[in-house]
This record gives structure tokens, sequence and C-alpha cells, in this order.
């Protein structure tokens, strides 16, 4: 069978069912190949941090989010491994937690992933010893973080199709203890009941994308360039540069690096209040708009940087029950989802100053 693009949908189809392994109870849904265009003209609410006195800026923005009304703080509820009197494994505390978090809005716990993990090993022949940190990637599960009692406790409520398989991983809650999450190369959704059973299985048979070589020489190009800029700007990311040995040591590096395999078509995913689903996909070009400096820093410490959301590029609309409502063309991922349609992107004004816009998404995309 093939589609006006003559693209032949059972690939996608196959590669799912070999990632899935045995047959199982899931309900496969196809979400149509030719996109939907939807109107990405989102009115300004209000802003945050470009007032003209001192106390109206903001300095760095690490995390932002949308709360009940009232605002008021009910209890404090200890997190394990992180506590005072404690001993974590070095870049394992507060302010370095690999853990990436989100709500759940519709039963209040949270939703995680330990993102990166961290060995550190200390080589006792050299005087002084040397320590070594080696990084790498978390497991590839969802975590379910309740907050009854006075400490949090996790129990995992999803696992990735392939868990030994490295790269892509993305969740989010969605009504009624569900769990949604992408987490392969090809355009694959899955929603996760309660129990951790995967159901609905959502696909978009898009060609696939592979790293060659002109791909991954614009790649490059456009990172060393982003760097250079950051570097000529000054301030803050030029100082980050330092971090690594100079704006030339990072150029190299990235110009020795090597791509090979599938390029992920799938590049964030996020849900909404209302319950919907959005995906957003790989830019035409072949690789996202991404900030390699940011992400370096964020590897090594942890810290969230909370400056820039992913894209831009297409995000697909779609309901936990598989209906595909449409496209937004060319559009960064808000920073975070609020009710009534609310979405707030952080951003950095001319004088590096963070500013949050607060956007109002129209009905039926929420």
């Amino acid at each position: 069978m093939l589609h006006e693009s003559g693209y032949p949908v059972g690939i996608a189809l196959a590669a799912l069912a070999l990632a899935a392994g045995p047959a199982t109870a899931q309900e496969l849904v196809e979400l149509p190949l030719e996109d939907r265009i939807l109107d990405a003209s989102f009115p300004e609410v209000y802003r945050i941090g470009d007032g003209v006195r001192d106390w109206e800026l903001l300095t760095r923005v690490t995390s932002i989010g949308f709360d009940d009304l009232e605002g008021g703080l009910e209890r404090w509820a200890r997190y394990p491994g992180v506590a005072p009197g404690e001993t974590p494994p070095l870049y394992y505390v507060r302010s370095a937690d690999p853990r990436l978090r989100k709500v759940d809005r519709w039963n209040g716990s949270l939703l995680a992933q330990v993102t990166t993990s961290r060995t550190l090993t200390t080589d006792s022949s050299t005087t002084p010893p040397r320590a070594n940190l080696e990084i790498g990637p978390g497991p590839r599960t969802v975590l379910r973080v309740s907050l009854d009692g006075d400490a949090a406790h996790e129990e995992q409520v999803a696992q990735a199709t392939n868990p030994r398989a490295q790269g892509v991983f993305f969740f989010g809650a969605l009504p009624g203890d569900r769990v949604a999450f992408a987490d392969t190369s090809t355009y694959v959704v899955s929603i996760a009941d309660p129990t951790g059973r995967t159901g609905h299985v959502f696909v978009r048979p898009l060609p696939p994308r592979v790293w060659d070589a002109g791909t991954a020489r614009k790649f490059k190009d456009y990172v060393k360039e982003s760097l250079a800029a950051a570097a000529a700007e000054g301030g803050n990311r030029a100082e980050m540069l330092g971090m690594f040995g100079g704006l030339e040591a990072f150029q190299q590096s990235i110009e020795e690096a090597e791509f090979d395999g599938p390029i992920p078509l799938i590049t964030e995913m996020e849900t909404t209040w209302e319950g919907n689903i959005w995906v957003l996909r790989i830019p035409t070009r072949g690789f996202p708009d991404v900030d390699m400096l940011e992400g370096a820093v964020a590897g090594v410490t942890s810290e969230p940087t909370g400056l820039t959301a992913v894209g831009p590029g297409p995000i697909d609309v779609i309901t936990p029950g598989g209906e595909y409502l449409g496209t937004i063309p060319d559009l960064r991922m808000p920073n975070a989802f609020g009710p009534d349609g609310l979405v707030a992107y952080v951003g950095l004004d001319v004088f590096d100053v963070s500013t949050v816009v607060v956007r109002r998404l129209p009905e039926g995309i929420r």
C-alpha cells in the first residue's frame, strides 16, 4: 500500500511490530500522513520580567509551570536520596538531581524519569588519586512519584519499547492515571494504562530519516556558527564556553563527532491541561534547533536551563483517543502549559534578561 508520497505504510507498522515483541492487546491507530494545517497566531496575554525596575526583572529562569490559584503551601514531603544527612553520590544532590519531573495535574502526583546515570571511579595509582566521572543515559522507564504521607516514593508505571536502547524518550501525564510516551526513532506514541500495560499506540507513516554526509555537514556548521555567535556576544554564554576549553575546543569536538543511524522523527512531546498530546517533529532540514552549549552544561550539572523551548518545527496535536486534530506548521514547544489554554514561553531579550511570555491557545487544540 502506497500513499501519494510513495512511502509504504507497511514499513512503519512492521517496525513497530518488531519493536513491540510478542503480540499483546494493543490497539494500533494509524494517523493520516498528510498534514492538516492549524493557525499558529496565539494572542499574548501578559509578560513577566520585562519591567523597568530592578525588582521586576528576572535573573535566570531554570524552570516554569502553572499551579492551583491560591498558591498556598500545603506541606513538605521528603524526597528519597536528597535529604540532609544522607550521602548521595557526586552530582546527585538537590541542585543536580538527574530526574526530569512532570506534574500529573489530574491526581496530584508527579511523573519522573532518571535522565542520566553517573558512575564515579577513582584511579589510586596516581598522586593525587584521579577521579573520573562517566555520564550515560538513565533507565528508559517512567516513575510515578506519590506524595502521600511525609515522604515521597516512586513506582514504575511505564517502560520503553526497547529498554536497552539508547536515544530519545519523551513522556507526559494523561487523565485516568495514563502516561503517553514516545521512545523510538520512528513516529510512534504509546499510551500506558494505570497498570503499566501499553494500550493504544499511535503511528504516523512518515518517511524515516538517517544521518548522511550532507545532513551531518549542515548540522556541524549550524552548531559551530551558533557557538561563534555565543562567543561574540559575551556574557554568560561565553563564560559557559570556557567550561569546555573555549570556542575552538568546543568547535573541534563537534567537527570530530560522527553521526550515523536513524534521525528521530520526534524531537519533543508534551501533554496539555485538556489532555491532548503535542508532538514536535523534526524540521525538514533534518535536525532540530538545539542549544548544544546549554545541553552540555546540563549534561554535567543536571541543572535545568529553561531559557528556550525546543524547536521550532511542525507540532502535531492528537487527542488521547488517537484523533489527529492538525499540525501547527512552525512553532517552538511551549515551556509550560496552563489552564484555559494558557502557554508560557521563556526567552531572552536584547540585554540577555529572561522574559516569560504567556499566550492563549484557541479552543480545539488545548
